[in-house]
């Protein structure tokens, strides 16, 4: 909590999962504020999701109870949120999540009788100012074309920028395919290539070049031989997940758009998509998940993408320090095919 204590208003605050492992610090002054700071602490798990339904249903209905059991008080609001409420003209309450890979922290903003003013981004190193960078050069491209909606504000505190989004109503959640088809086809951008041609191959070629990665860009052209197929010429989201995307009554919006890439292959947000699903929430592993994907992707070439798909992540994990072994042995399995 010392860490993300920057970023506080005043008030109460509960720590979760722990305070020595923090994920989200949430508002539980009111059942109102408490209600909507629950919305930062959304985990996909069975257990994850009893685990918030309780501790929600607690501080929304308890709410005396719990603040005195489970809550912390902060006296003073950070200089940080000082400084929004003099850029907004209004008094904030902040409820705080830290992303997984540690590289920024998203705010979500209350007013004092609970409305949901915005989410906000801000970087804790240089990684989250390269993620905040393409994310405002995503929605300012998407928005441009009436895909997504533009941010309130952009600016710079202490010499970090910050990115202000605006709350979408809704919940995260598993998507039909038929709507995520739709959602993908306003992706389009109307071109298509051949691999070996492709913006997004070429731009993989370099990336592998500049981390030394040139084992597999052998696989990379190997493919390109192979392939005979053309790929649309797609904005990518570059990381289309199920808690990526929110359900707003009959509609869906993505959101999170820190992996944009503005020139992207046709296919790899729906292989990511089934991917995350198959790996991460039903556990598959090794033939199993690559036969999930394959199902999903009606097309020849799915074990070529699949490989494509695999260095790319090779590529993304190489570049943020995360391990990558997992792909490296699905990609060797997939080969071996």
């Amino acid at each position: 909590m010392v860490e993300l204590v920057e970023f506080l208003s005043d008030g109460r605050y509960v720590t979760l999962p722990s305070k020595r492992s923090p994920r989200v610090i949430l508002a539980v002054d009111s059942h109102q504020l408490a209600s909507n700071a629950f919305k930062l602490f959304n985990p996909f798990s069975t257990k994850g999701k009893c685990f918030s339904f309780i501790l929600k249903f607690l501080a929304c209905y308890f709410n005396p109870l719990f603040r005195a059991i489970m809550a912390d008080e902060v006296k003073e609001a950070s200089l940080f949120i000082k400084y929004l409420e003099a850029k907004l003209g209004r008094q904030l309450i902040s409820s705080v999540y830290l992303a997984t890979v540690a590289d920024k922290v998203v705010l979500q903003l209350q007013s004092l009788d609970a409305e949901i003013i915005g989410y906000l981004k801000i970087p804790l190193n240089d990684l989250g100012i390269e993620h905040l960078v393409n994310e405002k050069n995503a929605i300012e491209v998407l928005s441009a074309k009436g895909i997504v909606s533009s941010y309130l504000l952009h600016d710079v505190f202490d010499e970090r920028p910050f990115l202000l989004l605006s709350p979408v109503a809704g919940e995260s959640c598993l998507v039909e395919r038929e709507s995520i088809d739709k959602l993908l086809g306003e992706f389009e951008r109307g071109e298509s290539f051949s691999l070996s041609e492709h913006p997004r191959i070429e731009l993989l070629r370099a990336q592998l070049k500049t981390n030394d990665l040139v084992e597999y860009l052998i696989i990379v052209e190997d493919i390109c031989q192979v392939s005979v197929m053309d790929y649309g010429l797609v904005y990518e989201h570059g990381d289309f997940t199920p808690w990526n995307i929110l359900r707003e009554g009959d509609k869906y919006v993505p959101f999170d758009f820190e992996h944009f890439v503005e020139n992207g292959l046709q296919y790899f947000d729906l292989v990511k998509y089934y991917y995350q699903i198959g790996k991460l929430l039903e556990g598959r592993r090794g033939h199993e998940l690559v036969e999930h994907i394959q199902t999903q992707l009606h097309i020849s070439e799915n074990l070529l993408l699949l490989q494509l798909y695999l260095i790319k992540e090779i590529v993304r994990f190489h570049e943020e320090g995360q391990p990558y072994d997992s792909e490296v042995d699905l990609l060797k399995l997939v080969r071996e095919i």
